[in-house]
Formats: C-alpha cells, sequence, structure tokens
C-alpha cells in the first residue's frame, strides 16, 4: 500500500479573522495541513506555484488578484 498523503491548503483572505477560522477547521477536521495563510492578492500566484498545494481557498471578492 502507499504511504499517507496529506493534503494541503492554502488559504487567501484579506480578513485574517476568516483565515483563521478555516485553518482552525481545517485542523479540527483533521483534513489536511494549512502551509500557508495569504492575505494579499498579489503575493498568492507566486506562493502557489511555489508551494504547490493541493487546495486553494480564496476570496473571490480579495482585492488585488
Amino acid at each position: 500500500m502507499g504511504a499517507f498523503m496529506e493534503i494541503t491548503f492554502i488559504i487567501i483572505d484579506d480578513d485574517i479573522a476568516i483565515c483563521k477560522i478555516l485553518e482552525h477547521a481545517i485542523k479540527k477536521n483533521q483534513l489536511g495541513k494549512v502551509i500557508s495563510i495569504l492575505t494579499n492578492g498579489k503575493e498568492a500566484q507566486d506562493i502557489i506555484m511555489k508551494l504547490n498545494p493541493d487546495i486553494v481557498l480564496i476570496d473571490l471578492l480579495l482585492p488585488e488578484v
């Protein structure tokens, strides 16, 4: 059998409280690991390409996307 692969997340939202709520829900429910929290859309593309997460949770109304 193959090794268990943990799902990785990046959270992108300009409201840090929302980021923390999402991070807590992911940890509490053992859904995976949050590898980065970003509050700025400008830096998101570079970080996503560098870290290659499985899932990106992004605020669709985020300024500077």
